[in-house]
């Protein structure tokens, strides 16, 4: 097992909040400086989520400018903390909702450090050379088949990441917690028929170097479940 250290809010976008997550990043990597080698936290995750605020889609474009600039200062600061010995092997996680492919009537593409291209895939680029790093899509289905099925609603992004040769990991995040629409989630549902999807995206796309498994919000949740 290994903890990470998990912030982020939907306001840390904003200019007067922006320095929030490079300061978490350096926060950890300076505990990890002082603490034992048993004691050092082997990751940081940020989720930042800024369009549950309703002024996210008032204009979409430089919503998500203000997300991807965000996330490159926290990258930055990524880098620097990783030059200390202790801080070698540490991960950095992001994640993302599964319609930042752009595709359907998701915001589309956007311009960013001098590309046109969805969200998802700038932060693939971003991430592109670290192989401790890794992208959470946040692919909230209970189901895996047809177009609304998790499977299907990973394929932009692993598919990007695979064509570009990322070194970074996609992660399959899934939902069981109490949740509406129902079928965002899990709960309620037995573990076995998670399992049965967990295989199910497995055997999609275990062939690709860059997937790297899923993610369960929460495990309390999902210990309560019904075998």
């Amino acid at each position: 097992m290994a903890v990470h250290g998990v912030g982020a809010g939907p306001r840390w976008t904003e200019p007067e909040l922006r320095y929030l997550g490079p300061k978490l990043v350096r926060l950890v990597g300076q505990y990890n400086a002082t603490a034992s080698a048993a004691q050092r936290l082997k990751g940081v995750q940020l989720d930042i989520e800024p369009y549950v605020d309703p002024s996210f889609f008032d204009d979409e474009q430089s919503s998500l400018i203000a997300y991807l600039a965000t996330i490159q200062d926290i990258v930055a600061s990524y880098r620097q903390v990783r030059t200390r010995a202790v801080n070698r092997g540490l991960q950095l996680g992001v994640a993302i909702p599964f319609w930042f492919d752009g595709e359907g009537d998701a915001p589309g593409p956007a311009p960013f450090d001098g590309a046109t291209k969805p969200a998802a895939f700038h932060l693939v680029d971003m991430f592109e050379d670290h192989s401790r790093a890794y992208v959470v899509v946040m692919a909230y289905r209970n189901f895996t088949a047809g177009e609304d099925g998790s499977i299907h609603h990973l394929q932009s992004e692993l598919g990007y990441a695979s064509s570009v040769g990322a070194e970074c990991g996609i992660v399959v995040g899934q939902e069981y917690t109490e949740e509406e629409p129902p079928e965002v989630t899990f709960h309620g549902l037995s573990r076995g028929a998670f399992r049965t999807a967990a295989g199910e995206i497995t055997a999609a796309y275990d062939h690709l170097a860059q997937f790297r498994g899923l993610s369960v919000n929460d495990v309390d949740a999902y210990m309560a479940a019904d075998e």
